[in-house]
């Protein structure tokens, strides 16, 4: 039943919980929980990539890549897919394409844009 689905999902997200949100931007943006929402699906990968899930910087990074609930932008693009690549955590289907997408959106960018989200990446670095 997708609306017991969905409320456990919400009542999980509520209490924090980073792979919910996930899951519920995912339903969002299939429209499996209502109307597609690209935009409603964005702001969950967005609370999911702010408490540190790899899932939800890399469906960020696709979000923004694709322009699917906020502007294309390469230039988050590489950082959420890069950002989701670091700490391990994803399959390997998953950091694969998140290497593939940053590598897209690399191409996009200036060499001075990309030196300096590296470095916020790596903190310890100097551009």
């Amino acid at each position: 039943d997708t609306a017991l689905a969905v409320s456990c999902l919400q009542a999980a997200a509520a209490v924090g919980d980073p792979g919910a949100q996930v899951a519920l931007g995912h339903l969002a943006a299939a429209g499996l929980d209502g109307p597609v929402d690209l935009t409603r699906a964005a702001a969950a990968f967005s609370k999911s990539a702010g408490a540190g899930s790899p899932q939800g910087y890399l469906a960020m990074g696709l979000a923004y890549a694709r322009g699917d609930g906020v502007p294309a932008e390469p230039y988050w693009a590489y950082w959420f897919c890069r950002r989701a690549g670091l700490g391990g955590g994803l399959s390997p289907d998953d950091a694969a394409l998140a290497a593939a997408t940053a590598a897209a959106a690399a191409a996009r960018l200036q060499p001075y844009e990309r030196r300096a989200l590296d470095a916020s990446l790596n903190p310890g670095s100097v551009p």
